[in-house]
């Protein structure tokens, strides 16, 4: 039982990484496209 958490929490961290980076990523190419 503690690996399939520990599988599903290591995804969800690694998605939540990937979410994050892409809307950082998002706002700052907007904003130096825009500026």
């Amino acid at each position: 039982m503690g690996k399939p958490f520990h599988t599903s929490f290591a995804s969800r961290v690694a998605l939540s990484t990937f979410v994050i980076g892409f809307c950082i990523g998002a706002s700052t190419y907007s904003d130096t496209t825009i500026s």
